[in-house]
């Protein structure tokens, strides 16, 4: 409540200098961070789109070890807090620190680079940290992920009602699917709901000719609710009795890597499931 009522205070209004649009993007995670995830490669592809376009774009994220204020392809990463000691070596507790910092420091943050607008990426672990209420510039909130319970309840932690709180202080949101974009209406209906799904690099589309494998490789957190790797096993179990690839799964984070994550729904997983830890 205190780091709430902190950045409150801080974030004043300020008159829009001279210059080109500006954009404040609180990203929450540097593409250069080891482990950088899906999300931030989507937050550099758009930015730097922008910055080609003559926007100036500066993104805020979470400390990270040997992090440090850069511009890559025009595009500015500060990591805050800018002096994290120690937390930067945990992933976890340099998210929390960096949400700490956003509420502490919106003001300084907003006076020192005037955004005609800022956006509020939603992260873990509790997406939003009520943005809306700290400034009187325009916000866009950011939305691919909304999983907030599924924290508190690994944790132990009341997540889940800071992303309500922070959910309901937004009035326009732009969610990557439509699933989301029904759940975030549902859940704030007075909010203006944009659905904007993520692109792939033409590369992608590219026809590449490639030796079949004999494995299927899985790698990210063993999550169901946002990774759904509950439906890969069970296409998986279905498949596995006439086909020969062997399912592998390399975790990350803090997940449970064992045959036990296997879904209480599957009776067991095929003998081709292995582990990698």
């Amino acid at each position: 409540m205190l780091v709430l009522c902190l950045g409150a205070i801080a974030a004043r209004p300020v008159r829009r200098g001279p210059g080109p649009y500006r954009v404040l993007h609180l990203g929450f995670e540097d593409p250069r961070r080891p482990g950088a995830g899906g999300g931030s490669v989507r937050t550099h592809e758009v930015n730097r789109r922008l910055v080609a376009r003559g926007v100036e774009v500066t993104v805020v994220c979470a400390p990270w070890p040997g992090a440090t204020a850069t511009v890559l392809d025009g595009v500015h990463y500060v990591p805050l807090p800018a002096h994290p000691g120690p937390l930067a070596r945990s992933r976890f507790a340099s998210q929390l620190a960096y949400f700490a910092a956003i509420v502490a420091s919106l003001g300084r943050l907003v006076r020192r680079h005037a955004p005609d607008v800022i956006v509020e990426d939603f992260a873990a672990p509790f997406s939003s940290v009520c943005v809306p209420h700290l400034t009187r510039r325009p916000v866009v909130g950011l939305v691919q992920w909304l999983a907030a319970a599924d924290k508190a309840r690994e944790y132990h932690l009341p997540f889940h009602r800071v992303e309500r709180l922070g959910l309901a202080s937004h009035t326009t949101l732009v969610a990557v699917s439509d699933d989301l974009g029904a759940e975030l209406t549902r859940r704030n209906p007075v909010a203006r709901v944009e659905v904007v799904p993520n692109g792939a690099d033409p590369a992608a589309f590219t026809h590449r000719t490639t030796p079949r494998g004999d494995h299927l490789l899985y790698l990210g957190r063993l999550e169901t609710s946002s990774k759904g790797l509950d439906l890969l096993l069970r296409a998986y179990a279905r498949a596995a009795p006439t086909s020969p690839p062997t399912c592998t799964s390399r975790a990350t984070g803090r997940t449970r890597t064992s045959p036990g994550y296997w879904p209480k729904s599957l009776a067991s997983p095929p003998a081709s499931t292995g582990w990698a830890g």
